[in-house]
């Protein structure tokens, strides 16, 4: 329970302080995300997907982000903004494991993409 605090605790102190105009997301922001997903906490795992896939196209996990990211936004009624990252995801990457299912979620949806 202190854990959870603790990382709620940080995660407000880094949205309050002002993080979002840095051009330099910390390795832990991948992770902060994931975290905030896990526990069902779909918008904050939404922005903050959103602000390492902007920040960090080249990471490693930007993929993974972008798919989680298009994920958070659809279960937060989202729709529309869900289809346009599958869609940025796919156009971004020709083939993979998060383009492939970018495509199956797309295709779902009824996207021609």
């Amino acid at each position: 329970m202190k854990k959870i605090f603790w990382l709620e605790l940080l995660l407000g102190i880094a949205i309050l302080s002002g993080c979002a105009s840095t051009r330099y997301v910390s390795p832990d922001a991948y992770d902060l995300a994931q975290s905030a997903y896990d526990r069902k906490h779909y918008e904050q795992a939404r922005q903050f997907y959103q602000k390492f896939a902007n920040e960090q196209p080249d990471h490693p996990m930007a993929a993974a982000a972008l798919y989680y990211w298009a994920q958070s936004a659809r279960a937060c009624g989202r729709t529309r903004e869900a289809q346009e990252v599958y869609e940025r995801l796919t156009k971004k990457y020709s083939e993979g494991f998060w383009t492939d299912m970018a495509r199956a979620h797309l295709k779902e949806m009824g996207s021609s993409n």
